[in-house]
């Protein structure tokens, strides 16, 4: 028997994220420190969910559960099928639950996660774009869902940027870029389209964004309380490990594993940049768990992994090694002291 996180069965990574889904589940009905009570800033499309969730919170909490659920096992699947790891593993689909639910449970969790969702979505069908050939298809829906993100969450404005890393990163052609940017801006000009039918401005939606996204939210990363500030201090560091362990042995991977690591790396930084900007709250975490599930398996696979039973007999033998060093060691004090002793005589 091995004591071995990595290649553990299939069935036992589905019942950990239903675990940690269920657990995170449970904590939103539980009292909230202030970190988790700052409320999302006005969105285009979020305060619908909210919405949704005053009035029916128990069908709302379900309902995010299992799409957490099935958010989880879409991106340990993509990363088994494009295998990014040296090793066949499923450490991504409990980690995304730990990770999503683990750190930050926001009051507003439904907007979180269904942005969250959302991010799974698109980067999913980025990385089936990344092929020999055209695929309109999976480059188009990846953008979609990548445009739909700031009208749910006003902070991810700050993943416009994706767009270009991911037609530059998997090689995409002119057409599918053309493809991409007219799928990015698909919803926000349907979303100007129902403004303007309604008597609105074209160009109100726009201004609406940029206001909401400069508008303060009360969260702050530098009043967060010591425990939590550790446990992002300890991830960070997991993070940049993980970065060194890209770095050093890139080239062991192929193209495809190797670009859809240094786009989540640099998904990564930009979601890190949640935290940070005016209206940034606790629901960043959510999509930060998308890129950092995808990569802590690179360095949990990097790490030694050492038998059960040796592990048992290493920790038996621990007293009597402990012992006969003692005793060496008295052994040598003494030979010294007499060796000393004759000398003078």
């Amino acid at each position: 028997m091995k004591l071995d996180v990595v290649r553990q069965p299939l069935v036992v990574a589905f019942l950990t994220l239903l675990v940690f889904v269920a657990a995170g589940m449970a904590r939103i009905g539980c009292v909230h420190p202030a970190c988790e009570s700052a409320g999302e800033v006005a969105s285009l499309a979020g305060d619908g969910l909210l919405t949704l969730q005053a009035r029916w919170p128990q069908s709302t909490r379900l309902l995010c559960g299992l799409a957490l659920f099935l958010a989880g096992v879409a991106l340990g699947r993509a990363t088994v099928r494009y295998g990014l790891y040296s090793v066949h593993t499923y450490l991504a689909i409990p980690l995304f639950g730990l990770l999503a639910c683990g750190i930050f449970v926001s009051t507003t969790y439904s907007v979180g996660y269904v942005a969250a969702i959302l991010l799974v979505l698109s980067v999913r069908n980025f990385y089936a774009g990344f092929r020999n050939g055209y695929c309109f298809s999976a480059v188009f829906r990846g953008s979609l869902y990548l445009g739909a993100l700031p009208l749910i969450y006003t902070p991810a404005v700050v993943l416009i940027p994706v767009l270009p890393l991911a037609v530059s990163l998997f090689k995409r052609s002119a057409r599918e870029s053309c493809v991409a940017l007219f799928g990015f801006s698909l919803p926000f000009l349907a979303y100007s389209y129902i403004i303007w039918g309604m008597g609105g401005s074209f160009a109100a939606p726009a201004v609406m964004l940029w206001e909401a996204f400069r508008t303060p939210s009360g969260f702050s990363v530098g009043e967060l309380p010591l425990p939590k500030l550790m446990l992002l201090g300890t991830l960070l560091a997991a993070m940049v490990f993980t970065a060194v362990c890209y770095f050093r042995d890139r080239y062991a991977s192929g193209t495809k594993p190797r670009a859809i690591l240094l786009f989540n790396l640099i998904l990564f930084m930009l979601c890190t940049g949640l935290f940070f900007v005016p209206s940034g709250t606790s629901s960043a975490a959510a999509l930060a768990a998308v890129p950092m599930a995808t990569l802590l398996p690179l360095w949990f696979v990097r790490l030694p992994r050492v038998p059960l039973h040796r592990t048992d007999r290493t920790v038996r033998r621990f007293p009597s090694s402990i012992r006969r060093c003692v005793q060496a060691r008295l052994c040598s004090n003494s030979f010294s002291s007499t060796k000393f002793l004759s000398n003078i005589a």
